[in-house]
């Protein structure tokens, strides 16, 4: 993994670690995996590391539930075009695919997902903020369910119609086994309702792509006797409210992915001017004890620690998946992740700009394999 630009204390941090993942991989470290034998999702996540050469089985950042090889094809089609395919994921439905932008001067989308008879193909666009494609890196999954997960696990791809915003059910899964819907609120403006359990307040964690025209943002979400709702706005390059097209999922009590027995934890950052680190009450940890700390260490710098997160790291070093939270049309990435017996996260936010800004955040912290 490239190292983050912004971050002088995470730059000696990675390179230490980096020295560590040689050894694990030549040394052959070994852990149990914690997965059952068939995975409650088909599944896979991701790393493009950028450059222009195919890279392929791109552990440890790297997983497919079907065993099969995982490759990430940059330049593919033109600046900014880049795929991401995992061979042995059958063609399945429903399905979801959601990106964050890594360690770059701009932003990564979903540009649509395809499934072939022997692979699912991810296809990611990169543009700098004013809106001009360029290569760029980002982390993606891939997910659809297969038996019923743990917690709550709901997802929407939302498309535009003649008759307004609209859920396929190729595009959409609840986990309560109801009938996702959205509404329009405006130009650029969503609520999805995911019915389901009774909530209240913020629980649980939402992540939000857009699709390949501009940026959406997860404006909030509640509970509500009858389940979740979430807000989204959408804009174009100029900041200003555009129709868009996006993925949309709602998870409580697992991962993104809906994949029973990963390494997980993930947390809404709520307190983005906090002046000192805060465990965020809303969070979840697969591992019994382990807590996420949230420390602000410069204006959109943030150290997120997942202590007693560690897990069955072996050679696999997860995947982190960020989205920023707010009506500003601001923009959170990863800076990238520490792996080890303390694994710690980095995340740096900007405005619509490019300016480095306090945001609320969600982040996913995952391993599995």
């Amino acid at each position: 993994m490239s190292r983050p630009r912004f971050l002088v204390g995470a730059i000696a941090a990675v390179a230490v670690w980096a020295v560590g993942v040689v050894g694990l991989v030549q040394h052959g470290v070994a852990a149990p995996t914690g997965l059952a034998a068939k995975p409650s999702a088909r599944s896979g996540y991701a790393w493009s590391a950028g450059g222009t050469a195919p890279t392929c089985d791109t552990a440890p950042y790297s997983f497919n539930s079907s065993g099969g090889l995982v490759c990430v094809h940059n330049d593919n089609g033109g600046a900014g075009q880049s795929q991401a395919s995992f061979a042995g994921l059958p063609k399945f439905r429903p399905a979801n695919a959601e990106v964050t932008t890594y360690s770059a001067d701009g932003t990564c989308r979903i540009n649509g997902w395809r499934g072939f008879k022997q692979s699912v193909v991810v296809n990611v666009a990169c543009f700098s903020f004013s809106g001009i494609p360029q290569d760029g890196e980002y982390t993606v999954l891939i997910t659809s369910p297969a038996s019923r997960p743990r917690g709550v696990l709901d997802f929407a791809g939302v498309v535009l119609g003649r008759r307004g915003p609209a859920v396929p059910a190729a595009f959409s899964f609840n986990s309560s086994h109801r009938v996702n819907k959205v509404k329009s609120l405006g130009k650029g403006r969503y609520q999805v309702t995911f019915p389901g359990p009774a909530a209240r307040g913020t629980t649980g964690v939402v992540h939000v792509s857009g699709w390949v025209s501009g940026t959406c943002e997860v404006t909030a979400w509640h509970g509500t006797p009858s389940g979740e709702v979430v807000d989204i706005g959408c804009h174009d390059s100029r900041g200003k409210f555009l129709d868009l097209p996006f993925d949309v999922t709602y998870v409580r009590g697992n991962n993104l992915m809906g994949l029973n027995g990963a390494t997980d934890a993930n947390a809404y950052a709520g307190r983005p001017a906090a002046p000192s680190p805060y465990q965020p009450a809303d969070q979840y940890d697969s591992a019994p004890g382990a807590r996420v700390t949230v420390a602000r260490i410069a204006t959109g710098e943030y150290k997120v620690t997942l202590a007693g997160s560690g897990g069955r790291y072996r050679a696999n070093g997860g995947d982190v998946q960020v989205s920023s939270v707010g009506t500003h049309d601001d923009h959170c990435q990863t800076l990238g992740w520490v792996q080890g017996k303390t694994p710690v996260a980095y995340v740096q936010c900007f405005t619509n700009g490019g300016v480095t800004t306090n945001s609320p955040f969600t982040i996913e912290w995952v391993v599995a394999g």
